[in-house]
């Protein structure tokens, strides 16, 4: 999320990088926001992995059928093999995450105050997401927004992005159980 120095100091970035390998012998990635810190970013061969903090929104709709809230997530998905065939890395979704409020694909990065619960919105947006996703043979995990550390957190009356008790929550579980998964 440092688009200002990645847009006109990659230079700079590869020179850390290179220093970075010398002192750490593990993977390592950069969280690129959305649109051009993500799609003009010019040191992705320098790095292991391509991430991506995801808000594209889903749809302009505020009522998308699931087909429509999945073919948004293709639209997306398409920009991401465009990079990733690029730079021939694969991809860390280093951040996604909806609102439990209504429509959180419009805008999936704007706060959740002073709006309405709307637990299924939320869901059918982590469902949309699963459901595309899956076919990505580049895609090498998933960090959802906002998962705490205590397990009191969301719940039924809370309109934030946490998917936490609530039935986003089960959305995830189903999919991570599975062994494509």
């Amino acid at each position: 999320e440092l688009a200002k120095t990645t847009a006109t100091q990659g230079d700079r970035w590869r020179e850390m990088i290179g220093k970075l390998r010398q002192l750490y012998s593990g993977q390592m990635t950069y969280a690129a926001n959305w649109g051009d810190d993500f799609e003009k970013l010019s040191f992705w061969d320098d790095l292991d992995f391509i991430g991506l903090n995801c808000y594209y929104p889903l749809s302009d709709k505020t009522a998308p059928s699931d087909a429509e809230l999945r073919a948004g997530v293709s639209n997306i998905a398409a920009r991401v093999a465009t990079i990733q065939k690029k730079y021939g890395k694969p991809v860390l979704i280093t951040e996604i995450g909806f609102t439990s409020t209504p429509s959180p694909w419009q805008q999936p990065h704007e706060s959740a105050r002073r709006k309405p619960v709307d637990l299924d919105a939320q869901a059918r947006s982590y469902r949309a997401v699963f459901e595309t996703m899956q076919h990505a043979d580049w895609l090498r995990g998933i960090y959802w927004w906002k998962w705490p550390s205590y397990l009191e957190y969301g719940g039924n009356r809370d309109n934030d992005f946490t998917p936490n008790n609530k039935p986003a929550e089960d959305v995830v579980r189903q999919w991570y159980q599975r062994d494509s998964w």
